[in-house]
C-alpha cells in the first residue's frame, strides 16, 4: 500500500499555484482582466481535476489550504471575477480536508451589480445577427468568450438562451472551449436543470436519439446549422423567438462538447444540492444521463480511461464517507450511478485493448503498464479501503433459531445484512481479481497473459490477506460475545473472494475457526451459529484443494499467484478439519457438514481413475487415506437416521472402501429381515448404497437376492403409479451441476439419479427372478402406467421447450426411466443381457409371447413414435446441431433423448417382428417415415435410424413399403443440395484449351516431404466440407443401397419397379458428388452405383456412358449437352462428328488432379479388399443403432486419401480405350504412375485391371512411334515386361515406386536423373526384382551431383518400403546395415538422417 507520504502529484503544481497567485496580486498592466481571469480558472480547474484523482486527500489539499489562506479572501476580493476560481478551490481543499457532507463546491451569491462587460457584449449581438459587422467576426467571438470568462453564473443564466442559440450559430469553433467554461461552474447544470427541467429532458432525448444512429460518429451528428438558420431576427433577451427544441438541441451540442470529468463533476455536485437534489433526483433518473456518459467513456483515449476512473473512484469515496455520517437515498442513487460508469470503464478497458480477431492492439509493455496501473488504484483506493474495514451494514441480533441449521440460510441473512454500496465495491474488486491478477482477459483476448510486477500481485496478497486477518478479529471477538451479528458483513467478504485464496491459506483459516468452537458431543451446542460459520470456510478450502489435486499447479495462474510450491503445508491440519466436519455429521448431524463430507467423498470416488499430477501425489493419497480410514460408525449414521445426502455419501463411501461395503451388507440385510413395511420412503432413499452392494456382488446374484426382492416389491408396487409416484419428494434430486456434453455423460447421469439406480435394481432383479413376475402382472402394470394414454408424459411434452435445464433435465430422465421401465415389463429375460439379431428374436420370442403382450409391445411402438414426432416437431434441426428454439443444454439433452427413443422402438421392432408378420400392414410405419424424413432428414442418426428399422421389419413389409421410402427420399427438397454441397470438386480441367498440361510434376519423390505434412492435415473426414454434411451424405448413401436392395427384391418377386428414369438421374447425381478418393463416402457411392446398374440390368451402364468422369465434370457436361446428343450421330457444325464432341468434352472436364495422382503413388492403398470388405451390403444390413452413439475407430483415417485405385484404373484405361488422352498426358497426369502401383496390390483383381492398362498403354505408345518422348517409356514398359515371370505377377512396391517415378522423368531428357535411369534401362534387358535399382550407383557416386542423387535414393528407399516383401528384398540387399553406417558417418546430415530413421520405422 502507498503510503501517505508519497504525493501523486508534481511538485511544479504548487510553483504553478504561487506564480498564479503573485499574478492576480501584481499591479501589473501586463496582463487585462479577462486575461486573469482565464489564467485563474485555467489553474484553478487543473487543481480541482488533479485533486479528484487523488488516491489520498491530505498532502495536496493541505498544501492548497496552506498557500490560499495566506491570502485575504474578504468579500472585495471575492467577488472580482479573478479571485472567484481560487475561492471555489479553497473551498473545495477544505472540505476534503475537513471531511464534510458531501457538499464539496460552493453555491456562492455574486455580489455584482448593474451591468459589467457581459451584459455591454449581449447589446452587441443584436448588430452582429443583423449582419452588419460581418467581417468582425473574430473580434465579435473574442470579446463574446472573454465577457462569459469574467461574467457571473446568475448573469450566464439570464442571458442562457441567446447564448445556446447564437453560439453553434456564429461561434461553432468555439463550443468546446464555451462548454469547458460553463460546465466547471458548480452553480451552472444546477440552475439549468432547476430553471428548464423541460428543456433539459428534451436535450437528453435528443442526445440519446442521434447516438442510437451514430454511436461513436461526430459529436455534433444531432446537431446541423440549419436548425439555427432563421434565429437571425431573435430580440435580445427575448425568448419569444427561441423555442425550447431550438435551445435543448443547442445545449445538447454543449453537453456533447464538454469534457468527461466537468460533466460528470457538475452532475455530483448539483445532485448533492439539497435545495435542488429533489428536482435534480428527477433528472439523473433517466437513463439517458448515464448513457450520456458511457458514450463519453467509450470515445475516451487509453490514458482518459485512467483518469475517467479515478475522478469516479474519487466522487463514489466521497459519497460514501457523506453517507456513513448521513444516510440518505439521494447519496445511494449517486453511488449506484458511479458503480454504472466503473462497470463501462472496465469493460472499456478489456474492449479496446482487444482487435477483431481477439489480437492485441498494442505493445505487450504497454498494456501490462496500463492495466497495473488499473489494477494499483482499485487496489490501494481509500474507498475499497473502507468497504473492506468498515462495511456498511444493518445491525440485527443474529437468531440462531432462524437459520434452520444451514449455511445457505447463513449466506442469505448475510448478504440481507451487507449494504448495497459495500456490494457494488466488493463487486469490482472481484472483477480485478478475476480479469486481471489471474493473467488472463476473458471474453476478450483470446488467452493473453500478462506478467505483473511483484509490486501488484503483492497488493493482491496483502489484500486477500487483511481481509482474512479482519475475519478473524471479528470472529474472535463475536465467539466471546456470543453475538455474531458484527462478523456478519466480514463473513460475507471472505465468502465471495474465497476463490482468490490460496487453498491451504483457506484450510488454516478453517483449522483455527473450528479451534475456537467449543462443541458439546452430547447432542446439543452453546455455538451453533458459529459452527455454521466454520462450514462455508472449510467448504471452500476443500473445494479450492480439489482443484489444486485435480489440475498442475504449476501451469494454473491461481497457484502461480500464490507461489505455493514455493511453500510447504502442515498436512495435520487437513486431517483435523476433516475430521471437525466428520464429528459435525456422527454427533450434530447438521446439514452444511453433509454437503462437506459428500464433497470430499465424491472426489476420492471420481478420481479413483485418474492419474494425479506427480506434485500433488503425496498430499493426494493423504486425501484418500482420510476418506477410506473414516470411522465405522459414519455407516451407522448414515443409516439412521437417513436422508438423500448421507445416502449418497455411503454409497460413495462403499465404492472407494470395501471395510465399509461389508459392514453396510451385513446391518441392511440384518435390517430387512426385521419388520421394514412402514419406512419404505427410507429404504428408496437408501436404494444407492443397496445398489452399490448388489453390484459389487452381481456375479452371485442369488447371493443378495433378499435385497432384489425386497426393493422389486416396493418399486413394481408404487412405480405402476407412476405419475405420482415419480413426482413425489423422494425422487426430486438437483441436476444442474451434471454435465452433459455426450451419449456417455447422458446415460451416466441417468445411472447416477435415484430414478435411474431404481430402474437398474430392478434390471438386476428380473435377470435373477423375472419369472416370478407373470405377465399378466407385466401388463397390469403396463396398463397402469399408460392407462388409455399415447404419450410418454402425462402433460404436453411441448414444456421442455420452456422450462430451465434443471426442469428440462429432470423431465427427460423421467421419459427415459420410464421408457427403460416398460421395456423390463414387455421385453424377455434373455434381451436384459444382450442385444438381439433380428432372426434370433423372431424364433426366440415367437412362440413364447401371447397376443395380448405383442399388442402391449405395438402399443408402446406407437407411443414411442408420437413421441418422437412432437419431439422433433417443438425442436427444429439445424445444419450445425442446435436448435433454433432452445439453448445448446436443452439440444443436448433433447437430441440424447431423442436417440434413445429412436434406439429402443428399433430394438422393439426387432422383438416383435414375428407379430408383425402376421399383421396386414405396420400402422406406424407411415407415421415414422414421413415424420423422420419431413423434420430430421439433415439428422445422420435419423437416417440410420430409418435404415436400421427397415432391416428389423418382416420380408414382405419391407419389400412392399422401400419403393415408396425411396420415393419419397428422391423427391425431398434437401435431397440434392444434400449431394452436391461440397467444396471438394475442382474447379478447372487437367489439361489446357491448347491440349497442353497445365502443371507437370517433375518428380514424385520430390513431393514426398510435402505429401507427408500437406496431406496429412487432409485427413480429417474427407479433408474438404463439413463433417456433419459429409455424415449425413454418408447415411443417406447407406440408406439409398439398403432401399435399392429390398427395391429389387420386390422387382424379382413381380412388383412393379421404380421408373428407370429415376435411376439415371440418381446415378448422374452420384456421379456429380463422387471424388473418387478412398474416402468412406466416396466407396459408398460407388458401391451404390454398382448395385444400381446390377439392379437395372446388364446393359445399363451409365458410368462408362459419362466416360468414368465425376465431381463438377459431370454437371459441367449435363449442363452442356444432353446424353441423347452425346450418343447421337447427328452432325454439328464446326464439329465432324458426335464422337469428336464427346472427345472434345472429356478433354475440358478431365477431373484429374495431378497432385493428388501423387499423393496415391506416395500412400496408396496395397490391401483395397480389406479396406471396403467392412462395406459390404450384408454388414449394412446387420448394423445395428446402437452403435450411432458409440466412438468407433476410424479407419480412414489411419492413411492420407487418395484417389481410389480401382476407379481410376478404369477411368484409364476407358480414356486409353477410347484414345481420349494422349500417352504423354497420361503419363504427365500421373496415371501411369499409378498404373504401375496397382500391379504391386495385394488385390488380384487390383493388379488385373492394373496390367490390363499397362498394356492398353503399351499399344498406344506404339501407335505414336513418331513421338521421341515416348521411347524412353517403352523401353521402360518393355523392362519391366520382359523381368515379368508369371501371370498376375505382383512386383516389389519399390519396384513400383522406381517405376512411377522414372515415368515423370523420363518425359523430360533436362531432368536430373534422366541419363542415369536411360542407361539402367538401355545395359538391362529385363527388371532384376531381387535388387533395389540404383542403389549402389547412387550411393557411390562420384559426380558433383552426388549429395542430391544419395538424397533420391534415400526417398526412394523411404517410399519404396511399404510391405514385408520390400522388407526382405532391404534385407537381402544389405541395405539396413549400409544405412545404419551411413547413418553413424560424418557426412550423413539432417534430412538423410531423418530418411534414414524413417526407413527403419515403416
Amino acid at each position: 500500500m502507498l503510503a501517505d507520504n508519497c504525493p501523486g502529484f508534481s511538485p511544479l503544481v504548487i510553483c504553478i499555484l504561487q506564480k498564479c497567485l503573485r499574478l492576480l496580486e501584481s499591479d501589473s498592466v501586463t496582463f487585462k482582466l479577462y486575461e486573469r481571469s482565464a489564467i485563474s480558472l485555467y489553474v484553478s480547474n487543473a487543481l480541482n481535476l488533479i485533486l479528484q484523482s487523488q488516491v489520498y486527500m491530505k498532502i495536496l489539499p493541505g498544501l492548497i489550504d496552506l498557500i490560499l489562506n495566506e491570502k485575504n479572501f474578504d468579500d472585495s476580493k471575492s467577488s472580482l471575477c479573478e479571485w472567484r476560481p481560487l475561492k471555489n478551490l479553497l473551498y473545495f481543499a477544505q472540505n476534503l480536508l475537513k471531511q464534510e457532507r458531501f457538499t464539496l463546491l460552493p453555491m456562492m451569491e455574486s455580489t455584482s451589480e448593474g451591468k459589467n462587460s457581459f451584459i455591454l457584449i449581449c447589446s452587441k449581438i443584436k448588430e452582429f445577427i443583423g449582419g452588419t459587422n460581418l467581417g468582425k467576426q473574430d473580434e465579435v467571438a473574442f470579446a463574446f468568450l472573454s465577457s462569459i470568462i469574467c461574467a457571473s453564473p446568475e448573469d450566464v443564466l439570464r442571458n442562457l438562451h441567446l447564448l445556446l442559440t447564437v453560439a453553434p450559430l456564429h461561434f461553432t469553433f468555439y463550443i468546446q472551449f464555451l462548454s469547458y467554461v460553463l460546465f466547471l461552474e458548480p452553480k451552472f447544470l444546477a440552475e439549468v436543470v432547476n430553471l428548464w427541467p423541460n428543456m433539459f429532458r428534451a436535450c437528453l432525448e435528443k442526445i440519446r436519439d442521434s447516438d442510437r444512429n451514430d454511436y461513436r460518429g461526430n459529436n455534433d451528428h444531432s446537431l446541423d446549422r440549419n436548425d439555427f438558420i432563421h434565429l437571425t431576427g431573435i430580440s435580445l433577451f427575448s425568448d419569444s423567438q427561441v423555442t425550447d427544441e431550438l435551445a435543448a438541441t443547442s445545449l445538447g451540442l454543449f453537453l456533447r462538447r464538454a469534457p468527461f470529468y466537468a460533466l460528470f463533476s457538475a452532475f455530483m455536485c448539483s445532485g448533492s444540492y439539497s435545495s435542488h437534489s429533489t428536482r435534480m433526483m428527477d433528472i439523473l433518473h433517466s437513463p439517458d444521463i448515464v448513457g450520456l456518459l458511457k458514450i463519453k467513456v467509450t470515445e475516451g483515449s487509453t490514458d482518459d480511461l485512467v483518469l475517467f476512473l479515478r475522478c469516479v473512484l474519487f466522487w463514489a469515496n466521497q459519497i460514501r464517507s457523506s453517507y456513513e455520517a448521513d444516510p440518505s437515498d439521494t447519496l445511494e442513487e449517486l453511488f449506484q450511478i458511479c458503480f454504472t460508469l466503473v462497470d463501462c470503464i472496465f469493460e472499456q478497458v478489456l474492449v479496446d485493448f482487444a482487435g477483431p480477431t481477439g489480437s492485441v492492439t498494442v505493445e505487450r509493455s504497454s498494456f501490462t503498464k496500463y492495466v497495473q496501473d488499473i489494477i494499483e488504484l482499485i487496489l490501494n483506493h481509500p474507498l475499497v479501503a473502507l468497504s473492506v474495514q468498515y462495511p456498511l451494514c444493518c445491525s440485527r441480533t443474529l437468531a440462531v433459531d432462524k437459520l434452520h441449521d444451514s449455511t445457505d440460510s447463513l449466506l442469505t441473512y448475510s448478504k440481507q445484512n451487507f449494504h448495497d454500496m459495500d456490494y457494488l465495491v466488493l463487486q469490482l474488486l472481484i472483477k480485478v481479481f478475476e480479469e486481471f491478477l489471474y493473467g488472463t482477459i476473458r471474453n476478450h483476448c483470446s488467452s493473453q497473459t500478462y506478467v505483473f510486477d511483484e509490486r501488484v500481485l503483492k497488493a493482491g496478497r496483502n489484500l486477500i490477506q487483511k481481509t482474512a486477518l479482519l475475519f478473524r478479529e471479528k470472529f474472535d471477538a463475536c465467539v466471546g460475545w456470543r453475538d455474531f451479528s458484527a462478523v456478519l458483513p466480514y463473513f460475507y467478504i471472505i465468502h465471495s473472494m474465497m476463490q482468490f485464496f490460496s487453498p491451504f491459506d483457506l484450510l488454516e483459516l478453517a483449522h483455527w475457526m473450528f479451534g475456537k468452537v467449543e462443541i458439546d458431543i452430547s447432542g446439543c451446542s452453546s455455538l451453533l451459529s458459529a459452527v455454521l460459520f466454520c462450514l462455508p470456510i472449510a467448504d471452500g478450502a476443500l473445494d479450492l484443494l480439489y482443484g489444486y489435486l485435480k489440475w498442475s499447479h504449476d501451469t494454473s495462474e491461481l497457484y502461480q499467484f500464490y507461489r505455493i510450491s514455493d511453500r510447504s503445508f502442515n498436512a495435520t491440519i487437513l486431517q483435523k478439519v476433516y475430521y471437525s466436519i466428520l464429528d459435525l455429521v456422527i454427533h450434530l448431524d447438521i446439514k452444511s457438514a453433509n454437503n462437506c463430507l459428500l464433497k470430499a467423498v465424491n472426489f476420492v470416488y471420481n478420481q479413483r481413475h485418474l492419474k494425479p499430477h506427480p506434485t500433488s501425489l503425496p498430499l493426494y493419497m493423504l486425501f484418500c487415506g482420510m476418506v477410506i480410514h473414516s470411522p465405522m460408525k459414519l455407516v451407522l449414521c448414515c443409516l439412521s437416521p437417513t436422508s438423500k445426502i448421507k445416502a449418497t455419501i455411503l454409497s460413495l463411501l462403499m465404492e472407494v472402501s470395501p471395510l465399509h461395503m461389508s459392514l453396510f451388507g451385513q446391518i441392511f440385510l440384518a435390517i430387512l429381515n426385521k419388520d421394514s413395511s412402514d419406512f419404505h420412503d427410507d429404504f428408496v432413499i437408501l436404494l444407492p448404497a443397496a445398489l452399490s452392494y448388489v453390484t459389487s456382488h452381481r456375479k452371485d446374484l442369488k447371493f443378495i437376492g433378499s435385497i432384489l426382492i425386497f426393493y422389486s416389491k416396493i418399486l413394481l408396487e408404487n412405480l405402476s403409479n407412476w405419475k405420482s409416484y415419480v413426482s413425489g419428494s423422494v425422487f426430486q434430486e438437483e441436476y444442474h451441476e451434471l454435465p452433459v456434453t455426450s451419449y456417455e455423460d447422458f446415460h451416466n447421469c441417468l445411472k447416477k439419479s435415484l430414478l435411474g439406480k431404481a430402474i437398474t435394481m430392478l434390471h438386476y432383479f428380473f435377470i435373477l427372478n423375472g419369472g416370478s413376475v407373470t405377465k399378466k402382472q407385466r401388463l397390469k402394470i403396463f396398463d397402469s402406467v399408460f392407462p388409455q394414454s399415447f404419450e410418454l408424459l402425462d402433460h404436453d411434452i411441448k414444456i421442455l421447450n420452456s422450462c430451465s435445464h434443471q426442469d428440462s433435465l429432470k423431465l427427460v430422465f423421467e421419459i427415459y426411466a420410464k421408457i427403460s421401465f416398460t421395456r423390463l415389463l414387455l421385453s424377455p429375460v434373455e434381451s436384459l443381457t444382450q442385444h438381439l439379431e433380428p432372426e434370433e428374436s423372431n424364433e426366440m420370442t415367437q412362440k413364447k409371447e401371447s397376443k395380448r403382450l405383442n399388442c402391449a409391445k405395438l402399443r408402446f411402438i406407437t407411443i414411442l413414435v408420437n413421441s418422437l414426432d412432437q419431439i422433433v416437431r417443438i425442436f427444429p434441426f439445424d445444419g450445425d446441431r442446435s436448435f433454433r428454439s432452445c439453448s445448446s443444454d436443452s439440444y443436448n439433452i433433447c437430441r440424447f433423448l431423442e436417440h434413445y427413443i429412436l434406439n429402443s422402438f428399433i430394438e422393439l421392432s426387432i422383438e416383435s417382428k414375428g407379430y408383425l408378420d402376421q399383421l396386414p400392414s405396420v400402422p406406424f410405419l407411415d407415421h415414422f417415415i414421413r415424420s423422420c424424413l419431413l423434420h430430421r432428414f439433415e439428422d445422420p442418426a435419423t437416417l440410420k435410424a430409418i435404415r436400421c428399422f427397415l432391416a428389423a421389419l418382416p420380408e414382405t413389409m419391407r419389400t412392399l413399403s422401400s419403393s415408396e421410402i425411396l420415393g419419397l427420399l428422391l423427391g425431398h427438397s434437401q435431397f440434392v443440395s444434400t449431394f452436391l454441397s461440397s467444396d471438394s470438386f475442382s474447379n478447372s480441367s487437367a489439361l489446357m484449351a491448347n491440349e497442353s498440361l497445365l502443371q507437370p510434376l517433375p518428380s514424385i519423390l520430390k513431393s514426398l516431404d510435402i505429401s507427408c505434412t500437406d496431406h496429412k492435415k487432409a485427413c480429417e473426414f474427407e479433408g474438404t466440407t463439413n463433417p456433419h454434411l459429409e455424415e449425413r451424405k454418408l447415411e443417406l448413401i447407406k440408406l439409398l443401397r439398403v432401399l435399392y436392395h429390398y427395391k429389387s427384391r420386390e422387382y424379382n418377386v413381380g412388383h412393379e419397379n421404380i421408373d428407370g428414369k429415376d435411376s439415371r438421374e440418381l446415378l448422374l447425381l452420384l456421379l456429380s458428388a463422387y471424388g473418387a478418393t478412398l474416402s468412406e463416402t466416396d466407396l459408398e457411392i460407388l458401391h451404390l452405383m454398382h448395385e444400381i446398374e446390377s439392379s437395372e440390368g446388364s446393359e445399363y451402364d451409365k458410368i462408362s456412358e459419362m466416360d468414368y468422369l465425376w465431381g463438377l465434370s459431370i454437371l459441367k457436361i449435363k449442363k452442356e449437352v444432353t446424353l441423347d446428343q452425346l450418343s447421337s450421330s447427328t452432325m454439328t457444325p464446326g464439329c465432324e462428328s458426335a464422337e469428336d464432341i464427346r472427345k472434345m468434352l472429356f478433354r475440358e472436364n478431365i477431373p484429374v488432379d495431378a497432385k493428388q495422382c501423387v499423393t496415391t503413388v506416395l500412400h496408396f492403398c496395397y490391401n483395397r479388399s480389406s479396406l471396403t470388405a467392412s462395406m459390404s451390403l450384408e454388414n449394412l444390413l446387420h448394423d445395428k443403432f446402437g452403435d450411432t452413439t458409440e466412438v468407433l475407430p476410424n479407419i480412414f483415417c489411419d492413411f492420407v486419401l487418395g484417389y481410389d485405385p480401382a476407379f481410376i484404373l478404369r477411368f484409364s484405361l476407358h480414356s486409353l480405350v477410347m484414345d481420349f488422352i494422349k500417352p504423354v498426358e497420361f503419363s504427365q497426369l500421373g496415371l501411369l504412375a499409378i498404373a504401375f502401383l496397382s500391379i504391386s496390390s495385394l488385390d488380384e483383381e487390383l493388379r488385373k485391371l492394373g496390367y490390363e492398362v499397362l498394356g492398353r498403354f503399351k499399344l498406344a505408345v506404339e501407335n505414336c512411334r513418331r513421338n521421341k518422348d515416348l521411347l524412353q517409356l517403352q523401353l521402360l514398359l518393355t523392362c519391366f515386361q520382359n523381368g515379368i515371370t508369371e501371370p498376375w505377377e505382383r512386383i516389389p512396391s519399390v519396384f513400383a515406386i522406381f517405376a512411377a517415378e522414372a515415368s515423370f522423368i523420363l518425359l523430360d531428357p533436362r531432368q536430373n536423373h534422366f541419363l542415369t535411369i536411360s542407361k539402367l534401362l538401355m545395359h538391362s534387358p529385363n527388371m532384376n526384382f531381387k535388387n533395389v535399382p540404383l542403389f549402389h550407383t547412387f550411393f557411390g557416386s562420384t559426380s558433383i551431383h552426388f549429395k542430391m542423387e544419395r538424397m533420391w535414393i534415400l526417398q526412394l528407399l523411404h517410399a519404396g518400403i511399404n510391405l514385408d516383401d520390400d522388407a526382405k528384398i532391404y534385407r537381402r540387399n544389405k541395405v539396413m546395415e549400409f544405412l545404419l553406417s551411413f547413418h553413424a558417418s560424418s557426412v550423413s546430415d539432417s534430412q538423410s538422417s531423418f530418411l534414414v530413421l524413417q526407413v527403419f520405422f515403416f
